[in-house]
């Protein structure tokens, strides 16, 4: 079954495929193009060459007043900026760390319940329990077996020296 389609729609389709058709083959003549130089000057190069056949016919050389016209005003767009420089800041300084003790162990003694250790510096030798300053910056912390564990007052921090009397 066909549906019926009226006249006036039919009417206005035929019009439109016909004002289509026609703009469509209407040459356009008021949009103004800009040449490309490059074929322009290639053009004027081979002048000689149109005029043999052997070049395309169709290309219209422009006066050289024109293309003067076309390059005046013409100012190349600046650079982009640079990027940002990005500026990290400096590491921290190092955490200080506690130097290595200048005592040599020397022994140890058991008195009184209370272990006794032997340092020695150069030609000094004391003689300190646990708890007991070495001097100014150390204090002894423990004593075992393997070692003795002096604390580094400046910092709090605990270095062990081995122990080689067994």
């Amino acid at each position: 079954m066909k549906a019926p389609v009226s006249k006036p729609l039919l009417a206005g389709l035929l019009a439109t495929s016909v004002l289509t058709l026609i703009a469509l083959l209407k040459p356009e003549t008021d949009i103004a193009v800009e040449p490309d130089l490059a074929l322009v000057a290639e053009h004027r190069d081979s002048r000689a060459t149109a005029e043999s056949g052997s070049a395309t016919p169709w290309l219209r050389t422009l006066p050289p007043q024109h293309i003067a016209s076309l390059n005046q005003g013409f100012v190349p767009p600046a650079p982009p900026p640079p990027p940002p420089q990005i500026v990290l800041p400096p590491p921290p300084p190092p955490k200080p760390v506690a130097p290595n003790p200048s005592f040599t162990y020397l022994g140890r003694m058991m008195r009184d319940d209370r272990v006794y250790v032997f340092l020695g510096r150069g030609e000094d030798v004391e003689v300190v329990a646990v708890g007991d300053s070495v001097d100014s910056s150390w204090r002894l912390e423990s004593v075992s077996d393997t070692g003795i564990g002096l604390r580094y007052l400046p910092l709090n921090e605990v270095r062990q020296l081995a122990m080689s009397d067994k």
